[in-house]
């Protein structure tokens, strides 16, 4: 009797044993594939974040092109086209993107956002902001924009690349002017009392003053000299 007992306890202490293991191996089991899944999720997002960084940068190259070629338009056939103005004069936190009409012509911007498919095969969305730059006395650039201060050479874009799971990366990168166009004049021989409109390609040798007396452009060729009173 007493045999019998002690099988059964021990018949017990195995059926709880195995009980025991399994919910371990259950336990293990079910930390390895959390592990794996959240493993696999980081790599995943590291190719998106990948793949969007180099769309990203491709769009900032684009728009320091664009700068440079179009930075501000007022000239009736800049306004009348519209795709053709310049980045200073787009509204501020608008969604554009640019655009090449064909592989050799230049960027020209569009409303709103474009989808574009990434060497991951992804597809993304990408698109860009610009804001208004001010600069404190120093020069620095000031970080809530003053109208007052407004640099008018300086502009901020913010480009945004987003991926299907809701995930988005943004770049940010302030634009210079930095390329001027300049008239070189060396003949002011048609005199003073002119009054025209001067560019870059001009060729105009006149002026206008005020004090017309006090101008002499005739002593050396090419010059406008100002008299002492």
């Amino acid at each position: 009797m007493e045999q019998l007992r002690l099988l059964n306890s021990r018949k017990g202490q195995s059926l709880i044993e195995i009980l025991i293991g399994i919910t371990v191996g259950i336990i293990i089991i079910g930390s390895a594939v959390l592990v794996l899944t959240v493993t696999l999720r980081i790599s995943q997002q590291n190719k998106y974040l990948q793949s969007a960084t180099f769309l990203g940068q491709e769009l900032l190259e684009g728009l320091t092109i664009y700068a440079q070629t179009k930075w501000y338009c007022v000239s009736a056939p800049c306004e009348g086209t519209g795709l053709n103005q310049g980045l200073y004069n787009l509204t501020e936190d608008e969604d554009y993107y640019l655009r090449k009409t064909a592989p050799t012509a230049p960027f020209i911007w569009r409303s709103g956002t474009e989808s574009v498919t990434g060497s991951d095969g992804i597809v993304y969305t990408r698109f860009f902001q610009k804001q208004n730059v001010s600069r404190d006395p120093q020069d620095n650039i000031e970080t809530t924009f003053n109208s007052l201060n407004e640099d008018p050479s300086t502009q901020r874009v913010i480009v945004t690349v987003s991926w299907p799971d809701g995930g988005q990366v943004q770049f940010s990168k302030y634009l210079t002017r930095h390329n001027n166009v300049v008239m070189r004049q060396t003949d002011w021989s048609g005199g003073n009392g002119v009054s025209v409109s001067y560019s870059a390609t001009s060729s105009i040798s006149v002026y206008d003053m005020a004090e017309s007396d006090e101008i002499d452009h005739e002593t050396t060729p090419g010059a406008v000299q100002i008299l002492e009173p």
